[in-house]
């Protein structure tokens, strides 16, 4: 748990995934999101702002932890560098809007696929699905709906191909679909 952290580092997730939930909520605060390896959390600091999250590890895995100290010597020597900072903040800006936007969306099934392409880091890019690890109590936490709405989606889904999904595992198989069922199409 990276949360009250603040001013001690950014960390990496280089094996595993790691769930971030709302640090300004109580500690039951639903699941935002999931970060795969190659994520960096925890900058706020770095531009003066409090850390505003919090983060477990969703499966084992391997976290590198990057102390702010190191950070600012390396940027003090390759000013240039500051550009990747600032893209890697505007890149999560815009993926929890999407994932606002995307929570408002009607019908639920249109806002379960759309969280399930986010949680496999693929909503709007087109990369390889990452497996998802959550159980479906937690999808439909972060959908706003009930475990049974949600498992009856996730059974349609997987009839259709489009996923495959075991004890707290899914795997998108098919995110083209899922993303036109989103979208609205």
């Amino acid at each position: 748990n990276i949360a009250g952290s603040a001013g001690k580092g950014m960390w990496g997730i280089v094996a595993g995934q790691v769930t971030l939930t709302s640090g300004i909520n109580s500690a039951e605060a639903p699941i935002c999101l999931l970060f795969h390896p190659g994520s960096w959390i925890g900058y706020g600091p770095l531009f003066g702002f409090p850390l505003l999250a919090n983060a477990r590890a969703a499966v084992d895995g391997i976290v590198l932890h990057l102390p702010f100290a190191d950070i600012r010597r390396l940027l003090a020597a390759n000013p240039g560098w500051w550009e990747h900072f600032g893209l890697l903040v505007l890149e999560h800006s815009m993926v929890f809007a999407t994932v606002g936007v995307d929570l408002m969306l009607r019908p639920p099934e249109r806002r379960v696929a759309a969280i399930l392409l986010h949680q496999a880091g693929c909503r709007t890019s087109r990369t390889r699905p990452s497996p998802i690890h959550l159980s479906q109590a937690e999808i439909g936490e972060m959908t706003t709906l009930s475990r049974h709405p949600v498992r009856r989606i996730l059974h349609d889904f997987e009839a259709r191909g489009w996923i495959e999904h075991g004890y707290r595992c899914i795997h998108v198989r098919a995110p083209g679909p899922m993303r036109r069922l989103a979208d609205g199409g």
